[in-house]
């Protein structure tokens, strides 16, 4: 079965809830304290999609696409998960390689992410191929990013992935007179697709997940990173690089 996120979405800006994004902070900081259990809403029970059965799982950008800063700021998103998992399983969840020298690949998205696997039998055989698409981007104009994946049922209590690959739309974004999303916000959303999470919440009336507009909303949904819309001034996303307890909550659950 081939699976796929639908990435975040071009949102106008919206003052009061820009306000409450932005709450959420930077990351771990000093006497900062991480969610250490598994911990989601009752009416989250669809938001829980597949795990990896190995960690850390191996990523790789493809070779000549990314600038030196882009690979960076995907990388600080994925030292963000990383920094929370050591606080919650004592391990890594992502390999980039080195922050210095970060993996590449020559490998070309497969049309079909289920026809190959990076699972071997004790360790990985492949790696996450995160693309940046300039041409050739096939989803919705005003979707930023795409992750596809393939989860395969072995009869634990979540699917376990086989492969996963990530798209960057940098044919509608990013590029002169475009709008600019936060690169590492952007990664940090993405990479929590990888992991299994779904969306915070959801745009429409979708069963086993919260209605984003219900005015009773849990704010920790609003505030997570897996929220599913960005918030833009102007031609600028306004950055939300700080996981949420509703992240962390929700990764326990795949994890622990």
């Amino acid at each position: 079965m081939i699976s796929g996120y639908r990435g975040p979405t071009f949102k106008p800006a919206a003052l009061a809830l820009s306000l409450l994004l932005l709450a959420v902070g930077c990351g771990h900081k000093k006497g900062e304290t991480y969610v250490l259990e598994c911990k989601i809403g009752e009416d989250q029970g669809k938001t829980l999609r597949g795990n990896w059965a190995l960690k850390p799982v191996p990523m790789a950008f493809r070779e000549g696409e990314w600038s030196g800063d882009e690979q960076a700021a995907i990388i600080r998103a994925a030292q963000s998960w990383n920094r929370f998992f050591q606080a919650s399983v004592k391990s890594d969840i992502f390999d980039f390689g080195s922050p210095q020298e970060p993996r590449t690949t020559t490998a070309t998205l497969a049309a079909q992410v289920c026809a190959t696997t990076m699972l071997g039998t004790s360790s990985y055989i492949g790696s996450v191929v995160i693309s940046k698409l300039t041409t050739g981007w096939n989803n919705n104009a005003d979707v930023l990013a795409v992750t596809e994946f393939c989860p395969e049922n072995t009869g634990g209590k979540f699917p376990t992935f086989k492969n996963t690959q990530m798209k960057f739309n940098f044919q509608t974004f990013f590029g002169a007179g475009l709008r600019q999303p936060d690169l590492e916000s952007l990664a940090l959303h993405e990479l929590g697709h990888v992991l299994g999470l779904d969306h915070s919440c959801s745009g429409q009336n979708q069963q086993g997940f919260p209605l984003c507009t219900d005015p009773g909303i849990d704010q920790e949904y609003l505030a997570a990173a897996l929220y599913p819309n960005v918030d833009f001034a102007g031609a600028n996303a306004i950055p939300k690089r700080g996981l949420g307890k509703n992240d962390q909550g929700r990764s326990n659950c795949l994890y622990k």
